[in-house]
């Protein structure tokens, strides 16, 4: 949280979790350095839009990049669509070429350490979310 105020961009890669569940809410903007700029790419539920708006339209924030929203597809009326300074992309941040061929290699070695009785690469802790 310390670097909240001292950092021009803010973005978060963070997994949507009981405890990021809308982390990034009015008390978190508020620490913010004023006119900074928010990017969320992962999960649109750890950011509470409205926080967001308000925090854009009273200038706290300099603005904000989306490739996520708290829900998809965002209705055509919320405020996120007109708010100046946010822009907003639908969910393609991660789509390359690059990490559909690193996805499919990693595939490939599971299934070689799977025959193998190996541990397996890349598993997500259900109880940490991640």
């Amino acid at each position: 949280e310390e670097l909240l105020g001292q950092s021009d961009v803010v973005a978060s890669g963070l997994p949507l979790t009981p405890t990021t569940d809308r982390m990034f809410n009015d008390a978190l903007f508020a620490q913010f350095k004023p006119g900074a700029i928010f990017v969320n790419v992962t999960r649109g539920e750890i950011c509470d839009p409205d926080a967001l708006v308000r925090a854009v339209e009273s200038g706290r924030l300099g603005g904000a990049g989306l490739d996520v929203a708290h829900e998809e597809p965002l209705p055509a009326d919320h405020p996120l669509w007109t708010t100046k300074n946010v822009v907003m992309t639908p969910h393609t941040a991660g789509a390359s070429q690059l990490r559909l061929g690193r996805n499919l290699d990693r595939f490939c070695r599971n299934i070689e350490h799977f025959r193998a009785g190996e541990p397996l690469e890349g598993l997500i802790d259900k109880e940490a979310g991640f």
